[in-house]
């Protein structure tokens, strides 16, 4: 099957020759330009031939002139939506060009977003996120709205520039870091407002739910193509997780150990994957990224792994 009818297939639920794999990392290349970025992400797909691409985005989220960071709780009201190439992530765009000139038509790319939330607990330092939430939660509220709003607008013109949709990047809807009650009143709207911006145009809008203890429950109807989490680590299960979801799942490999792991480990958790998850609406990735400094070796057991799983 080609790189695209087999992933189109996967998220339909169809039957594949072999389930689509990807697996992703970050290059740390959000100092330089985005021809180099592309050029990193363009070499990584050869190098490696996985069935689509995860571009990563660590480009910063642009804060107004005069603010370092948000150190004060009336400081969340200085934010304003800014246009795609305004939000910090106009390098990122540039890269998304490059990209989708070289893969046109022989894999699709996803474009990496990280949820509002994340994204304010960057803009502040250590724990002010939280005490400003409970200083001036209207402030706090401002800043996630504009956020989310910004991103939102970002990752329609991801998709615009050829990405065939996002990975959305939600690290929020855990009991490590709030209450279900928290999350579902106070940050999973401005979560569903970038998901539900692209659900009409996007055609592989993922899910990635971050961290452990997660509020899975309360993610379900989150408008979406396919879900990945850390699977081998906190529930749900990949079989509860496409039941619970009825949506394409993504995992199986073990991202936390990867780099300690041999060819022969990667190989045989690909095949545990698939015996107890099935081969159909399910495609082979980590539950999230993997060590950057794992080996090639290792790396290139992913698609040995598939491979052996091929059919017909």
């Amino acid at each position: 099957m080609h790189k695209i009818e087999r992933v189109k297939a996967a998220l339909q639920g169809e039957e594949v020759d072999r389930p689509p794999f990807s697996f992703w990392y970050h290059f740390g290349l959000q100092h330089m330009e985005g021809t180099v970025h592309a050029e990193a992400e363009i070499g990584f797909y050869r190098a490696y031939d996985v069935d689509w691409l995860k571009v990563m985005n660590d480009y910063s989220y642009a804060l107004p002139p005069d603010i370092e960071f948000i150190e004060k709780a009336e400081d969340w009201y200085r934010l304003e939506p800014l246009a795609p190439e305004q939000s910090g992530f106009g390098e990122q765009l540039k890269a998304l060009t490059e990209i989708n000139e070289a893969l046109w038509g022989e894999a699709w790319f996803v474009d990496t977003v990280f949820s509002p939330w994340t994204t304010a607990a960057r803009l502040s330092r250590g724990d002010l996120l939280f005490r400003h939430l409970q200083e001036n939660p209207e402030a706090v509220k401002h800043g996630l709205q504009v956020i989310a709003q910004t991103l939102a607008d970002y990752a329609v013109a991801a998709i615009e520039r050829g990405a065939a949709g996002i990975f959305l990047s939600v690290s929020a809807a855990t009991a490590d870091l709030m209450s279900e009650e928290e999350y579902v009143t106070l940050v999973k709207p401005y979560d569903a407002m970038i998901l539900e911006a692209v659900q009409h145009i996007g055609s592989f809008n993922i899910l990635h739910m971050h961290g452990d203890n997660l509020f899975y429950e309360a993610l379900r109807d989150l408008p979406c193509h396919a879900v990945n989490w850390s699977s081998r680590y906190t529930l749900p299960t990949l079989v509860q997780g496409r039941e619970l979801f009825q949506r394409c799942i993504l995992g199986g490999v073990d991202e936390r150990r990867t780099s300690r792991l041999t060819p022969a480990d990667i190989r045989e958790q690909i095949r545990e994957t698939v015996r107890v998850a099935g081969s159909r609406g399910i495609m082979i990735t980590p539950g999230c990224s993997v060590p950057t400094d794992t080996a090639s070796r290792i790396l290139h057991a992913f698609k040995q792994g598939v491979e052996q799983l091929r059919t017909g």
